[in-house]
């Protein structure tokens, strides 16, 4: 329900009571009952040290339409659940409108209509907080950039050290002729051409790392922080210079 790197904006936020951080505390990996010794180290993880003084079995014992707990520990309840999606929802959609806006500052750059839907999809998920949609769609966002770029400027050196890696290369003629080689060897091309340099690369890489896990079946969980992180990488190397 919520991931753990968020937690050090939104605990230290004006006006939450002690039980509403400790709920906010028992949303992370939310469906796993806690130990009270586990509720403290999420929150002196996230900064919060006072945690250490605080009696969290009374606080939570008095709040038992949204919390039970079993002999695996404390957990949320469905109104517990439902209380805590409210105390952050309003933090979610600022950072999610903050990732959309920078997004959207680069629309108009995108002149080939496939690349624009990608990224216009990637925008709609971020505003509604599907932050793995989100990374998908700006990764083939970003790719389709970078392959249309080296369609209409460096062409012939593509397929120069393409040919001289793969025997059977078939040149690239379209963007759509991408499909025959896999993403992760066009970085290492583009590398190699002097289109990119090495620590873009690097980053690029990691990128796509993220895209692979967010694309296929996983039990990663990530939140509008590395979103915002993978996004913002991905404006300054690809949409903002290609």
């Amino acid at each position: 329900m919520l991931p753990a790197e968020s937690l050090k904006d939104i605990l230290h936020r004006p006006g939450l009571s002690r039980f509403d951080q400790l709920l906010i505390c028992l949303a992370v990996d939310a469906d796993r009952p806690k130990s009270i010794r586990e509720v403290k180290q999420i929150a002196r993880n996230a900064g919060l040290t006072q945690v250490a003084k605080w009696n969290i079995s009374a606080y939570l014992s008095k709040q038992e339409d949204k919390v039970i707990r079993t002999p695996q520990g404390w957990e949320l309840l469905p109104e517990g659940k439902a209380y805590v999606e409210k105390l952050i929802s309003g933090y979610i959609k600022l950072a999610a409108k903050k990732i959309a806006t920078s997004l959207r500052d680069h629309l108009a750059k995108i002149k080939d209509p496939n690349t624009l839907e990608f990224v216009v999809e990637a925008i709609n998920c971020c505003e509604a907080g599907y932050w793995r949609a989100a990374v998908v769609l700006s990764w083939a966002g970003a790719i389709s950039v970078l392959y249309d770029y080296v369609v209409a400027n460096r062409l012939l050196d593509f397929n120069a050290e393409a040919a001289r890696r793969y025997a059977k290369w078939k040149p690239i003629k379209t963007a759509s002729d991408f499909a025959q080689i896999k993403e992760f060897d066009f970085l290492q091309i583009i590398r190699a051409i002097s289109m990119i340099g090495k620590h873009e690369k690097k980053e690029l890489e990691k990128r796509l790392d993220l895209r692979n896990a967010c694309g296929h079946p996983s039990t990663l969980e990530i939140s509008e922080h590395r979103t915002a992180g993978h996004i913002e990488v991905l404006i300054l190397n690809v949409f903002s210079k290609y």
